[in-house]
């Protein structure tokens, strides 16, 4: 047995500390996370994982070395994991109503309907839900087909009665109508007034003839193209002019471009300009039209 300086039992060796236990290290605890996680999973599992200072029996130096690299690379894992749930994340609706969870849009929503095909020619203002349509086979037509269209709620046009054979001006139809072509105007027109011998055949305003009544051609008058007291009007109540609708073709009253254009009860024969039909149909059309139904007439060319 060695005797002297450094002999004599070796001393014993410490035994290895066991280092604390820490929220980050293997044996604790902790949310396992699928490879397809929701967003609310990694949230949970984040929160479990939270940087935390770890203590090593390590110089302090080193220490905090440890711990800024464990905590940046957690920093940089949660910056990462929050980009993949903001990219995977569906869209939403960005009217929801504070407190009220996102509802996504589907897609196709919010767009407008076509509208509805229109079965007469011309174009008419998107109030109008009356039309009269009288549509002649060519320019030089003396006859053409006078129908009735109602628009419903849904923008749809639907026919009212059955079609009529109308006559018109001797000189067919024109764009440029004039008091010295018997020619019916084309174009889509208000009916502002109907003209009757009878009372309250209509519930568009009505003048109820009274001896002398006319309608002014005169270019030189100033009541040109409206009532006077020329006295055709009076006279024909009990045949023409028994229903006669104004048609406002010429709504500035201008001094030559055709006055006195009516939907009127024909002779059976052409014309000066007007639109004539029989008794019944005349009759027909002025009970149905309605003033707040903002009613036309049509009056065109087929094609």
């Amino acid at each position: 047995m060695r005797t002297g300086p450094g002999s004599g039992p070796a001393p014993a060796r410490p035994s290895r500390a066991t280092p604390p236990r820490v929220p980050n290290s293997p044996d604790s605890p902790r949310t396992v996370v699928p490879r397809r996680a929701t967003p609310e999973a990694w949230a949970a599992y984040l929160a479990e994982t939270a940087p935390v200072e770890v203590v090593v029996p390590e110089p302090a130096a080193r220490r905090s070395r440890v711990g800024a690299v464990v905590t940046g690379g957690a920093v940089v894992t949660a910056l990462a994991l929050t980009l993949v749930a903001l990219t995977l994340a569906p869209r939403t609706s960005a009217a929801s109503a504070p407190g009220e969870r996102p509802v996504a849009r589907p897609a196709g929503r919010g767009v407008a309907p076509a509208p509805a095909p229109q079965p007469f020619p011309g174009r008419v203002a998107a109030s109008v839900r009356q039309v009269v349509s009288v549509v002649a086979a060519s320019s030089v037509s003396r006859t053409a087909v006078l129908r009735r269209w109602q628009r419903d709620a849904t923008g749809t046009w639907h026919a009212v009665g059955a079609p009529a054979r109308v006559e018109l001006g001797a000189g067919g139809l024109t764009r440029s109508p004039s008091d010295q072509r018997p020619q019916t105007p084309i174009g889509t027109w208000a009916m502002d007034t109907v003209l009757t011998r009878d009372a309250g055949v209509t519930r568009l305003p009505e003048h109820v003839l009274r001896p002398g009544d006319g309608w002014s051609s005169c270019l030189s008058c100033a009541n040109y193209d409206r009532l006077a007291q020329s006295g055709e009007l009076w006279a024909g109540r009990n045949t023409w002019s028994r229903i006669a609708i104004h048609i406002v073709t010429n709504p500035r009253h201008l001094r030559g471009r055709s006055s006195g254009i009516f939907l009127h009860v024909g002779a059976g024969g052409p014309t000066a300009g007007c639109i004539g039909t029989s008794l019944p149909v005349a009759v027909s059309v002025a009970g149905w039209l309605d003033p707040a139904a903002r009613p036309r007439i049509v009056v065109a060319v087929r094609g």
